[in-house]
C-alpha cells in the first residue's frame, strides 16, 4: 500500500474517532471536571513507562532474532518497532503486517529475510501467549462478577484462533524455505535451510512478554492517577487486558473507535465513571498508540534515508 493511501486511511480513522468523542462529549461539564482534577506529573510518569514498554518490546525481538542467528542492535530494533506500529495502524491484521518492516530491513543489511520474518512472528506469539494467560484471569474475574458478556467471549475466541494460527506458523517455520523452493522448482543452496535452528530459552521470551504487558498496565495506572482518580488495581487489570484484547481482534486497525467506545462502558461496571474511563483510555491511547505512531513515521523515513 502506498504512503498516500496509508495517510488517507489514518485520517479516516481519526475522523471516526472524532465522531466517537463528539458523541461522548455531551456532558461537557462532567468531562471538564475530570480534567480540572488532573495531575500532569503522573502523566509524565506514564510516558516514561511507555518508553520502557517499547524498549522491552525491542529487547524481546532482539532475543527472538538471535534465535535465528540475527544479531541486531537494540537501537535499530527500537526504530523498527515504531515503524512496524506505523504499518500495523493502516492494516487490521492483529499486528502481523509489521513483519514487512523487519523483512525489508534484513534485505537492506544483505541478510536473509525469512529468518527475520520468522523471528517477528515468534516475538508476537510469545507476547500473545502472555496476554492469553492474563486474559484467562480477566475472564475468571468477570465470570465471578457475573459480568462476562457474549462479545467478550467472542473476542476471546477470535484471539485464541489468531494465537493458534501464529503457533502453527512458528512451528512450521523450519519448512518454509523448502516449500517455497519446491514451488519455485529451485534447488536449495547448502546451508540456507539452517536458519530455523532449535529454539532455546523460549521461557525467557514468554516471561518478557508478561513483563511488557505489566509495564504497559502500570502506565494505565499512572494515567488514572494523572486524572486524580484512585482506581482499584483489579479494575485496571481487567480494563487493560480487555483493551489489549479488542485492539487485537477489532476490525479497525489497533481497535480505533472500538476500544474508545467499549472500554469506558466496561469500566463503568467496576464503579469507574464514564467520563473518567473515557479520558483515561484517550490519554492512554495517546501515549501508547498515537505518539509511537508519529515516532514510527519518522523512524521509517530515517531507516529509508540510511538505506
Amino acid at each position: 500500500m502506498k504512503k498516500s493511501w496509508r495517510i488517507v486511511i489514518v485520517v479516516g480513522l481519526a475522523v471516526v474517532l472524532a465522531v466517537v468523542l463528539l458523541k461522548n462529549l455531551g456532558e461537557e461539564k462532567r468531562m471538564l471536571a475530570v480534567i480540572r482534577e488532573a495531575r500532569p506529573g503522573w502523566l509524565l510518569v506514564a510516558l516514561v513507562f511507555q518508553f520502557f514498554y517499547y524498549w522491552l518490546y525491542s529487547w524481546m525481538w532482539q532475543l527472538a532474532l538471535a534465535q535465528y542467528g540475527l544479531n541486531w542492535r537494540i537501537k535499530e530494533i527500537l526504530l523498527l518497532t515504531f515503524g512496524s506500529l506505523f504499518i500495523n495502524l493502516t492494516a487490521p491484521t492483529a499486528g502481523l503486517a509489521g513483519a514487512g518492516v523487519f523483512i525489508r530491513h534484513a534485505r537492506s543489511k544483505k541478510e536473509r529475510a525469512l529468518p527475520a520474518m520468522a523471528a517477528y512472528y515468534l516475538g508476537i506469539l510469545m507476547e500473545f501467549l502472555g496476554i492469553a494467560l492474563c486474559l484467562v484471569i480477566t475472564f475468571l474475574i468477570l465470570l465471578r462478577k457475573q459480568d462476562l458478556t457474549w462479545y467478550e467471549l467472542t473476542a476471546g475466541g477470535v484471539f485464541l484462533l489468531i494465537t493458534l494460527g501464529l503457533f502453527l506458523l512458528v512451528v512450521s517455520s523450519a519448512k518454509w524455505r523448502q516449500i517455497v523452493a519446491r514451488l519455485m522448482r529451485k534447488r536449495l543452496i547448502p546451508g540456507e535451510v539452517k536458519f530455523a535452528r532449535p529454539l532455546k530459552r523460549l521461557w525467557q521470551l514468554f516471561l518478557l512478554g508478561i513483563v511488557m504487558q505489566l509495564t504497559n498496565l502500570a502506565s494505565l495506572f499512572f494515567v488514572f492517577l494523572a486524572l486524580g482518580q484512585t482506581v482499584l488495581p483489579l479494575t485496571i487489570f481487567v480494563g487493560f487486558f480487555l483493551t489489549v484484547l479488542f485492539l487485537i481482534v477489532a476490525p479497525t486497525p489497533q481497535g480505533i473507535g472500538v476500544v474508545e467506545t467499549l472500554i469506558p462502558v466496561i469500566l463503568s461496571g467496576f464503579g469507574v465513571g464514564i467520563e473518567t474511563g473515557l479520558w483515561a483510555i484517550l490519554l492512554f491511547r495517546l501515549l501508547n498508540l498515537w505518539l509511537p505512531f508519529l515516532a514510527g513515521f519518522f523512524s521509517l523515513n530515517y531507516l529509508t534515508v540510511l538505506k
